[in-house]
C-alpha cells in the first residue's frame, strides 16, 4: 500500500479505520418553497459567521450570471427560467459541479435552491459524499402558510429594487433603473410553487433517507427563524 499523503488520497478510509480523526466537512442543502427564507437566512449566516468560513452556492444566481456571459445558454434557457420552470437535471448538475470544482474544498458548503428534483439530489449526494467525503445535512424551511409566499416575495422584490437600501453598493444607490428578478413576478411565483409541489413528494423522502434531516419553522418571526437555522448549522458544521 502506498504511504503518507498518497495513502490518504487513494484510501480515504485508512485513517478513520485506525481511529485517527480527520476534519469533517459538511454540505448543507436548503429546501423549501419559494420565499420561505432559504436565501435570506443562508446569506445572513455567511455574512455574520466570521468564525465559520463557509462556501455558499445559489444556483439561481449561477444561472442568471451564466445568462449574462453566455448568449447561446441564455437563448436556450432564459425563457424557461423566466417562466419559473425547473431546468433539466444535467444543466443544474453541471453548474453545481463547476462551481464546487473552482472553490477550495476545505470548508463547509451551503446549497441554496439546489437540488430541486430527485435526480439532482441523487447527483449531489453522490458527488459530495463519495467523491469529496462530505457529510450531508438537509435543512427544510417548513412554511405552513402558503398564502404568505406571495407577500414575502413581493416584499423581497421591492427591497432588492430599492436604490437607497443600506446594503446596496454605493455606485448603484442612485441608479434610477429598477431591475427585478423576472421569476419574482406573481404569475411566475405561482408556477414556481407548482413546480415545487410536483417535485417535492419524490425529493423529500430521498433527502430524509440519505442525509441528516432537520426542520426550521419558517412561519416564525425572522430573527427566530435565523436563530433556529444558525443553531442547526453550528450543530452539524465540520470540525
Amino acid at each position: 500500500m502506498p504511504g503518507g499523503f498518497f495513502r490518504c488520497i487513494l484510501y480515504p478510509d485508512f485513517f478513520s479505520e485506525r481511529g485517527i480523526c480527520l476534519k469533517k466537512k459538511t454540505a448543507f442543502i436548503l429546501v423549501g418553497l419559494p420565499g420561505c427564507g432559504k436565501g435570506t437566512n443562508g446569506k445572513r449566516y455567511v455574512a455574520e459567521a466570521s468564525d465559520h468560513p463557509i462556501h455558499y452556492i445559489e444556483t439561481g444566481d449561477l444561472l442568471r450570471r451564466r445568462c449574462t456571459i453566455d448568449r447561446e445558454f441564455a437563448e436556450k434557457w432564459q425563457p424557461a427560467m423566466n417562466a419559473g420552470k425547473i431546468l433539466p437535471n444535467h444543466v443544474l448538475n453541471e453548474l453545481a459541479y463547476q462551481k464546487i470544482d473552482e472553490l477550495l474544498a476545505d470548508r463547509d458548503f451551503i446549497f441554496d435552491g439546489y437540488p430541486r428534483t430527485l435526480g439532482q439530489a441523487q447527483y449531489i449526494v453522490s458527488l459530495m459524499r463519495e467523491v469529496h467525503r462530505y457529510e450531508l445535512v438537509t435543512v427544510f424551511f417548513e412554511l405552513r402558510d402558503k398564502s404568505a409566499v406571495i407577500d414575502r416575495i413581493r416584499k423581497r422584490s421591492l427591497a432588492e429594487s430599492d436604490p437607497l437600501r443600506p446594503d446596496k453598493p454605493e455606485n448603484e444607490k442612485h441608479n434610477q433603473q429598477v431591475i427585478r428578478r423576472a421569476d419574482d413576478k406573481i404569475e411566475i411565483v405561482v408556477n414556481r410553487i407548482r413546480e415545487f409541489d410536483n417535485e417535492f413528494p419524490t425529493l423529500d423522502p430521498y433527502l430524509r433517507e440519505n442525509t441528516t434531516y432537520v426542520v426550521v419553522s419558517a412561519d416564525n418571526p425572522p430573527d427566530i427563524v435565523f436563530s433556529h437555522f444558525s443553531q442547526h448549522i453550528m450543530a452539524y458544521a465540520g470540525k
